[in-house]
């Protein structure tokens, strides 16, 4: 025969498939041969069903060690492969010795979040009982049923192996049970049909989910409102489901959100099974979820690269909006790992079915896949399903605090009492009036009496007060209603505080604020002033120390209204009862009546009062400020300047005859003789001496050399003709001389002053005006960074110089 024309056929091969092709026509009668090596299409010989032919077919092949499918082909193809065992079954001691480990990490994680909430009794105890018992037994429950639907598919797959951790940790994972792990690899486990494969893997996820919810319930029905006893961390609070969160709405109400921060263990037991049956129904390949996907779409359906293409894009989805929208790691993780091995699926092989051509029940089919959105959706934790109490140890939420108020006659407002935090908060509010044109403004409690103080215990999230409060003018005022603030300090128990409410009432045209803004370093001075509709006008500042210029706003506006002080402007001003300068007179004249209607306010500079050289330093009190039996407050910017003292701040007091203190550490109460106190001063802020809530003296800090006047604070005017400069550094100090002003001559002062201060002690020196009828003169002393200076300012009066 010629060698071009032989066939070379190999005996064992041909004798092995003829082997496989006449074992499987005992049960099929073999049609023409399809795709693949041992592949036929088929029909079920009479007497048997696909599904039995199927069965009595692998357990023919299991002996040599093949297996065979049907698709879901019309007639189907039967296709014989080389059966896959994977892994085997560990044995009962070591998979005892898995769940007891696991016990053990429950036990610890359960004790600790016992501890932390402050559950009653030995915390291992209420961990065992609460938290490791009703865990343990739904993870035993879910691992025995889904062991025996295996068994009765034929499948010998063991029990499941629970993974838990020994902390409840806010970052890394707060469930403390976090994994379930299967023996067998289901892609190597073959399943007789795609409903014994949707029943096997819904099983685990719906126990757990089944069981979680009631226990999340139940624990929340034992967690208490109130915090706990000893609450020394942030707690974790958690954000449960919806399930559980809409029954809870029904029982707990609106103290729901208050108890997830520090829930019963038993409620976390609930939590931990409920979060961990959610991530075990995601289409995430690998896991009960994606093999259920298959079984409810079939194997060629799943996976088609459409469906895997869907299914990829989804995930990627969800990955940028978890990273877009939370910062909870193991979403982050999760969402990641989703993506990658989707984007991987080629290598992933799909749960093996072995009867494909039974198809699914349509009803089975959708009572499966209600199941699954059931789970998915009610058992949906969202993007932040636990997060630490960021301001947990704060106090008082003012967030809802009114920032002003307009009163007519009388205006009722309230003040709601409720923490910022978790803590319970007992503390008191004192209420001031700063009504700088004494214009009548009052604050009243409900029962009409005037109201100074207020004191509050035991306010908590689920404990909130509020606070009536009734604003009036008193009626036996004539004075126009002119803007006022309401200063109230605060001290919640945890800081002292002040909030401001500006009080305003319905007029006609007239400052809108209370006081005239100049923030530190700026050139002018501010204030808010509002036209009223058909009463417009001209406003102005005439004051020869102030330069402005008048303005005529629209009718119906509110805007500022803006005036440069001119050296010594501020120096030179009155003082009102707060220590603050007084700006110039503001007039408002309008155009429908000037001589009549013709209106003047004159009102505080916020930040005027005078100050003292000494950032971060150590000053020996001069005497002006040693005042006996007076209190020294300290206050830190931006609040304002107070007498007021609560219960944190109790002054110190002392009986030595020398004193070194920092006035931040307290307030100090001076003794009633004359002692040397050496005052620490922190480097910004303000310093209030006071007799009981009247003002003896109100100081600014600033920075400058270690320089003080024996007699008066530095930045006011200075009238007597002797004074004293205090030199507190170790370094002389160059003293330098200043004029200013429109005055025809500045030479109406008699100076007698050297060119420097001397280090550590006290220069004198005389000034003496001269000859100034005619015009304005201010003298004050200031300090510069490495100098101080000697003021002197001669202006004109508005008419001019001798008129």
């Amino acid at each position: 025969m010629d060698s071009q024309n032989t066939i070379a056929i190999h005996k064992r091969e041909w004798s092995r498939t003829e082997s496989i092709e006449r074992i499987a026509s005992r049960f099929f009668i073999i049609g023409e041969e399809s795709t693949g090596r041992y592949s036929w299409v088929v029909e079920a010989r009479s007497g048997f069903s696909n599904n039995d032919a199927i069965t009595d077919l692998n357990e023919e092949l299991a002996e040599l060690g093949l297996i065979g499918t049907l698709n879901n082909a019309d007639p189907p193809t039967l296709s014989i492969v080389e059966r896959s065992y994977g892994s085997g079954i560990l044995p009962n001691w070591q998979i005892a010795s898995v769940w007891a480990f696991s016990i053990m990490m429950m036990l610890f994680a359960g004790s600790t979040w016992a501890n932390k909430v402050g559950a009653a009794g030995n915390p291992y105890a209420q961990s065992a009982f609460f938290y490791v018992l009703p865990m343990t037994s739904a993870l035993f429950i879910a691992s025995e049923v889904k062991r025996r639907l295996n068994e009765k598919a034929g499948i010998k797959s063991g029990h499941l192996i629970p993974l838990a951790m020994p902390q409840i940790s806010a970052f890394w994972w707060p469930f403390g049970l976090f994994g379930l792990l299967s023996q067998r690899n289901p892609e190597h486990t073959p399943v007789p049909s795609r409903k014994h494969l949707a029943r096997i893997e819904i099983s685990v996820p719906a126990i757990l989910f089944i069981s979680g919810q009631p226990l999340v319930l139940a624990g929340l029905l034992m967690t208490p409102s109130n915090p706990p006893p000893d609450l020394a961390a942030a707690p974790l609070t958690y954000y449960g489901s919806i399930a559980p969160n809409l029954a809870s709405s029904i029982f707990i109400g609106p103290d729901l959100a208050i108890r997830l921060q520090w829930i019963h263990p038993l409620g976390l037991a609930g939590l931990s099974l409920s979060i961990l049956a959610w991530l075990l129904m995601l289409p995430i390949p690998g896991l009960p979820g994606d093999r259920l996907l298959s079984a409810l779409l079939g194997r060629d359906r799943h996976t088609e690269m459409t469906t895997q293409n869907t299914l990829f894009v989804l995930s990627l989805g969800v990955l940028i909006s978890v990273f877009v929208s939370t910062e909870f790691i193991p979403w982050l993780v999760i969402a990641t790992i989703a993506c990658m091995r989707r984007f991987g699926s080629d290598q992933l092989t799909p749960p093996m079915v072995v009867n494909m051509s039974e198809g699914f029940p349509r009803e089975s089919l959708e009572r499966y896949t209600a199941a699954a959105i059931v789970i998915l959706l009610l058992g949906l934790p969202g993007m932040l399903p636990s997060s630490e109490f960021e301001n947990w140890d704060k106090g008082l939420d003012r967030s809802e605090w009114p920032s002003s108020v307009l009163v007519d006659e009388e205006q009722e407002i309230e003040i709601q009492l409720s923490p910022l935090g978790a803590e319970i908060l007992s503390g008191e509010i004192y209420f001031e009036i700063d009504d700088p044109s004494n214009s009548g403004w009052g604050i009243y409690g409900m029962n009409g009496s005037p109201i100074e103080h207020y004191r509050f215990d035991g306010v908590m999230q689920s404990e909130q007060e509020t606070i009536h409060l009734s604003i009036k003018r008193n009626s036996s005022s004539t004075l126009q209603p002119h803007p006022a603030r309401i200063i109230m300090t605060v001290d919640d128990g945890k800081s002292v505080s002040q909030n401001q409410i500006l009080v305003t009432a319905p007029s006609q045209s007239a400052p809108y604020s209370s006081s005239w803004m100049m923030a530190t370093n700026s050139t002018v001075a501010c204030l808010d002033i509002e036209t009223t509709k058909g009463n417009t006008g001209t406003w102005s500042v005439n004051d020869p120390f102030w330069a402005s210029e008048e303005v005529t706003p629209e009718e119906g506006t509110r805007r500022n209204f803006c005036i440069t002080p001119l050296p010594g402007a501020i120096e030179g001003a009155e003082r009102d009862d707060r220590r603050r300068a007084l700006g110039p007179q503001v007039t408002f004249v309008p155009d429908d009546d000037p001589q009549n209607g013709t209106k003047h306010w004159r009102l505080p500079i916020l930040g005027s009062e005078p100050w003292i050289s000494g950032s971060n330093r150590e000053i020996t009190l001069p005497e002006w400020m040693a005042v006996p039996n007076a209190t020294i407050i300290y206050g830190a910017d931006p609040t304002t300047p107070s007498c007021i003292l609560t219960e944190s701040l109790e002054p110190h007091t002392f009986t030595v005859e020398r004193l070194n203190w920092s006035i931040e550490t307290s307030p100090l109460l001076l003794p009633s003789e004359q002692v040397e106190i050496n005052l620490r001063l922190p480097s910004d802020g303000w310093i209030a001496i006071c007799d009981g809530h009247e003002f003896i003296e109100s100081l600014r800090i600033r920075d400058g050399p270690g320089v003080m006047l024996a007699g008066t604070p530095l930045g006011l005017e200075i009238t007597e003709t002797t004074i004293g400069i205090i030199n507190a550094d170790n370094a002389s100090i160059p003293l330098l001389r200043d004029w200013s002003g429109d005055a025809p001559s500045l030479d109406v002062w008699s100076i007698s002053a050297p060119d420097s201060l001397v280090e550590n002690e006290t220069t004198t020196i005389t000034v003496t005006p001269e000859n100034g009828e005619s015009s304005l003169g201010i003298f004050w002393i200031s300090t510069t960074d490495e100098a101080v200076v000697l003021n002197f300012a001669a202006r004109c009066p508005s008419g001019g110089c001798g008129q």
